[in-house]
């Protein structure tokens, strides 16, 4: 009989695995580039799927902890796939001409991100966020949804 829990315990390890393996995180032409990940622009669609249920710990920034399967970080429950986000391979702006956003891997992946149900309060910290549309404070209210990295495939 398969064990589920090691099941998503490979699955956590291959999403962070990836991320580290993507190399430095990617800032608007003329900036320095910062410490961190390497991240494309994405564009997300709604999905369904049937639910998993499955429970998961999940340590992030707003719940650490020593990573254990019993205690700390977050405790969700993972429900179906509700977003599928592609990479963009070109932004432009009317009246002001087209960028390519800096790509990770192949356009035929990207993330499949399922909605999550957590078992905490919101995380009521606030954010100080830059991008290239909008610099802004962005209050954290409560985790919605676990991203993975996904590839297109066979199958029905």
């Amino acid at each position: 009989m398969r064990d589920r829990g090691v099941s998503w315990r490979k699955v956590l390890i291959l999403a962070v695995a990836a991320l580290i393996g993507m190399g430095a995180w990617g800032i608007d032409a003329g900036q320095q580039a910062q410490a961190g990940l390497a991240i494309s622009h994405f564009k997300c669609y709604e999905t369904t799927s049937n639910p998993l249920n499955e429970q998961v710990r999940l340590f992030d920034r707003f719940h650490d902890g020593a990573p254990s399967p019993s205690t700390g970080g977050e405790l969700v429950t993972v429900k179906g796939s509700h977003l599928v986000c592609t990479q963009v391979a070109a932004k432009c702006f009317p009246g002001g001409g087209c960028e390519q956003p800096f790509r990770v891997f192949p356009l035929s992946q990207g993330v499949n991100c399922y909605k999550i149900t957590p078992s905490g309060p919101p995380v009521g910290e606030t954010v100080h966020a830059v991008d290239q549309l909008a610099e802004q404070n962005l209050t954290v209210g409560t985790a919605q949804f676990l991203c993975t990295p996904f590839r297109s495939g066979e199958g029905g």
